[in-house]
């Protein structure tokens, strides 16, 4: 088994970090705090890590084709921020029925379309999950109409897809399971959901995700200490990226190259610890891992 190191690529203690996305347009990171309420788009080469409030709980960002424009995933629904003014629009919201959660981990497919989750809003930064399916996975089409995926969801978190877009992975943290369902990029729809792994108790629970060149999975393990590299076709454990945090949120692909795996973690209830985990909440960031990433997909405006 592989095993790399992470070194502190921003020294800034989030409450719960989120959510990283490497925009090649500007060769930067753009993360989030969730439970802090902001988005940050932060420049390795300069240090500067420019903040954006959003006025409530975030859960994820996804890149468009306007490039002033990202959205961003709150409490009650998908909105619109405009990087140049920091002004929010609502766009679109699947689940106004359901005020206990909040939207979470979501990503664009390569037909700008756009796959989300939700979660209970009591589950922010626990470690004792829910053990209800009372969150769901949803399509918000380029027009913004919403469409339930899936109602058999405890806490929805990272979602990848193969290099050929035949299949969806999906980490539904509190079941330990990360799922795979066939994917039909054409019509936007999913089927046959099935578990490609297990995560095991000493490894914490599955958070979020990206995936790898050679289509491994690289998910980040909350309470876990480290980002591990799976294998969706075996369930093995090929390799894992040791992080100096036990609660590790997420990573995603970055760099001119994508060569390069942003962490990011969180710092809450880890207050007892702090002096074990002074880094807690940091962004990290792992080299020469022998893999690259691929590209985020933007939300196509029409």
């Amino acid at each position: 088994m592989d095993c790399y190191k992470a070194e502190i690529a921003l020294k800034y203690r989030a409450i719960l970090g989120e959510g990283p996305v490497w925009d090649k347009r500007r060769q930067a990171l753009f993360w989030i705090d969730s439970i802090g309420n902001k988005v940050f788009l932060f420049d390795p080469k300069t240090g500067e890590n420019k903040a954006y409030d959003t006025g409530q709980n975030v859960g994820t960002l996804i890149l468009t084709n306007m490039e002033h424009l990202v959205l961003v995933g709150l409490v009650d629904g998908l909105y619109e921020l405009n990087l140049n003014t920091g002004i929010l629009v609502k766009k679109a919201d699947p689940e106004p029925d359901l005020p206990g959660n909040r939207l979470n981990d979501g990503k664009a497919d390569t037909s700008g379309r756009i796959w989300i989750g939700s979660m209970c809003t009591a589950d922010n930064g626990v470690e004792g999950f829910d053990t209800d399916y009372k969150c769901n996975l949803h399509k918000i089409d380029r027009d913004f109409s919403c469409h339930l995926m899936d109602r058999q969801v405890r806490l929805s978190n990272g979602i990848a897809w193969n290099k050929d877009n035949t299949k969806l992975y999906y980490v539904d943290s509190p079941t330990r399971n990360v799922f795979i369902y066939d994917f039909d990029l054409e019509a936007g729809t999913i089927s046959n959901r099935r578990t490609c792994l297990t995560i095991p108790d000493d490894f914490g629970v599955g958070d979020g995700m990206d995936i790898d060149n050679e289509g491994n999975l690289w998910i980040a393990h909350w309470t876990g200490w480290c980002v591990g590299k799976w294998s969706p076709h075996t369930g093995e454990l090929l390799g894992k990226v040791e992080v100096p945090v036990s609660r590790v949120a997420s990573c995603a692909f970055g760099g001119k190259n994508f060569d390069e795996l942003y962490i990011v973690t969180a710092s809450i209830n880890t207050d007892k610890d702090e002096r074990e985990q002074p880094d807690a909440g940091c962004v990290f960031v792992a080299r020469n891992l022998g893999v690259h990433g691929l590209p985020f997909n933007q939300f196509l405006y029409q």
